[in-house]
């Protein structure tokens, strides 16, 4: 669906984040989410077994999961920086990305980290992630409200 990929911890005391939500027929919880730590995040890519795991400290910090040749096992490329406050805000970039891989992480991130709405760059469609969302069922209505959104 997209290049870009972005991740918003939710907010349910943002008026603008849960308006957003709301038009586009996402229901959420009232729990508050929150970025990882660098060390929550790469916690959670090595459960990713047989998957190697990347990090790359300049201007930006990348962390890759997966093989860009072995796409079929999933993969992931991470975009971000450390907060004041500790923690690895991020984005995924790269058309390479697995969606299931995608959210996958951002499930497995809401156990510690609350909720988290995944959002395609090209027309901002969000997807709400829990630790209890059913993957399958999320991806499929997800690009359900994309292809209503933007048909053919």
């Amino acid at each position: 669906m997209s290049i870009e990929y972005g991740v918003h911890p939710l907010d349910p005391e943002n008026k603008d984040f849960r308006d957003w939500l709301h038009a586009e027929g996402v229901d959420f919880p009232e729990a508050k989410g929150r970025f990882p730590t660098l060390n929550e995040l790469l916690k959670v890519l090595h459960n990713f077994k047989g998957l190697p795991v990347n990090v790359h400290k300049s201007e930006v910090i990348s962390v890759s999961l997966g093989d860009t040749e072995n796409l079929d096992l999933g993969f992931a490329l991470m975009l971000g920086h450390i907060t004041l406050d500790g923690h690895y805000e991020f984005f995924f970039w790269q058309w390479r990305n697995r969606e299931i891989t995608m959210a996958t992480i951002l499930k497995q991130l809401s156990v510690f980290c609350g909720p988290f709405v995944l959002r395609e760059g090209h027309g901002a469609t969000p997807m709400l992630v829990t630790q209890d969302t059913d993957l399958d069922i999320a991806l499929q209505e997800w690009h359900d409200r994309f292809r209503q959104k933007y048909p053919e």
